[in-house]
């Protein structure tokens, strides 16, 4: 392999996993309800970002492709 290309990554991270939020409602006993995830961002939060509604933005290059935010509803068992 080594064409010469330039290689570039970006990377993005959060705080927090998927895993150790849904874990930690697990773990504390409740029992999760709903699950709903979102291709938008109710904030401007990166670059390439584009305003498709009120408090709402997608990635200009990847529309309906990647979840941005997610919603959980969790009850005691």
């Amino acid at each position: 392999m080594g064409g010469g290309a330039p290689i570039e990554t970006t990377s993005v991270s959060w705080n927090h996993s998927l895993s150790e939020v849904l874990g930690a409602l697990l773990r504390q006993g409740l029992e999760v309800t709903h699950f709903d995830e979102y291709d938008y961002s109710p904030y401007n939060c990166f670059a390439e970002l584009e305003q498709t509604g009120e408090r709402q933005y997608r990635l200009k290059h990847l529309p309906g492709k990647l979840p941005m935010v997610y919603s959980v509803v969790a009850r005691r068992k």
